[in-house]
């Protein structure tokens, strides 16, 4: 028997993807997570009930690349839902484009009762709460959703040794928040992310991974306190090279590796709301305008600076918090793709999955 599997269990699935990244939403597991908030039961998920994870993002229910949402209650009547997120590797804290497969999931298809005609959903993560806008078109179906990411800010620009040339080096970005992320753009490492096969990209980016750790390893007097917290995240989180997209109705084109091997399929909420971020910061991006983003599927989203006052910040000046956080706006949405029971047979010696 598959150790911590439980003899015929079964998850029941809604698959969707956003963007082309899949988000395989959980329905029936919220029971089997202890504690009385996603950051809880996302612990708990870790410690004991790892097989989940493993079973369903890996093969051979999943894949790589599978991302997924286990729908659980929030922890109080702040926010209507909660989600705890898991992929391949781990259960990263928070994730943009999984929020958006959840609120469109229960937009359009009903998953959490008496959220089917809001305009609003707040969505409690691992992180905090998240409130998502849901725009309907003329019909009353869903258009969009539009994130509300947590506040990031520029936290250090360094320069790291080139991952693919000996002697060379590249300016990298440190963006941190609620999770922290690492932007290079693609002319520094002297590709064109468009044009460059992926498995190429991903080499890349394991070697900043391992650049930036070292760095990190080092106490940088730029991070200070916060380099252990960077180094934890960064171990998994997103890692993105920034550059010319290849639809003409965009601005920029993101490739965003994390974990181990995977590849975010979407422009990634995450790694967009460190880029809006750093846009901001360097006044290359206003209020009010929309930066379009595509990602590796060649599909959008669209972002933007949040009002401060989402972040409970009044400098009368810009949209910026006084310690130079910037919150996101990601406009995008999620389509269903499947339905599944998945079961768990303890003689079945793939319940907990494998990974090659």
């Amino acid at each position: 028997m598959t150790q911590g599997a439980r003899p015929a269990t079964v998850l029941e699935v809604l698959d969707t993807h956003v963007a082309g990244e899949p988000a395989r939403l959980v329905l029936n597991a919220a029971a089997l997570l202890r504690g009385a908030t996603p950051a809880e039961r996302r612990e708990d998920l870790l410690a004991r009930q790892s097989w989940m994870r493993t079973g369903l993002m890996r093969e051979p229910r999943g894949h790589r690349d599978m991302f997924g949402v286990v729908v659980v209650p929030p922890s109080g009547p702040a926010a209507d839902v909660g989600a705890v997120f898991m992929e391949h590797d781990g259960a990263p804290m928070s994730c943009g484009h999984g929020t958006i497969g959840l609120v469109s999931a229960i937009v359009d298809r009903g998953i959490v009762p008496g959220l089917d005609g809001a305009t609003t959903v707040r969505v409690e993560t691992p992180s905090g709460i998240v409130p998502v806008e849901v725009n309907r078109d003329e019909r009353g179906a869903l258009a969009s959703v539009v994130l509300h990411q947590p506040a990031m800010r520029v936290a250090a620009r360094i320069v790291l040794p080139h991952p693919g040339r000996a002697g060379g080096a590249v300016d990298a970005v440190l963006v941190g928040g609620s999770t922290w992320v690492l932007l290079v753009d693609e002319a520094g490492l002297g590709v064109e992310i468009a044009t460059t096969d992926s498995e190429d990209l991903l080499a890349l980016v394991r070697g900043l991974r391992a650049e930036v750790l070292a760095w990190l390893r080092g106490s940088p007097a730029e991070l200070g306190a916060a380099a252990d917290e960077a180094a934890r995240h960064l171990a998994g989180s997103p890692i993105a090279i920034v550059g010319r997209p290849a639809r003409e109705d965009c601005e920029v084109r993101t490739f965003v590796g994390f974990g181990e091997r995977s590849i975010d399929r979407s422009p990634c909420g995450t790694a967009v709301s460190a880029l809006i971020a750093l846009r901001a910061t360097d006044r290359l991006l206003q209020p009010g305008q929309w930066l379009a983003i595509e990602g590796v599927s060649g599909e959008r989203f669209d972002a933007s600076i949040a009002p401060a006052a989402a972040d409970g910040a009044d400098d009368g000046d810009d949209d910026r918090a006084e310690d130079g956080r910037v919150s996101a706006l990601i406009r995008g949405r999620g389509f269903v793709t499947g339905v599944a029971a998945y079961e768990f047979d303890a003689a079945d010696p793939f319940a907990a999955g494998f990974a090659v």
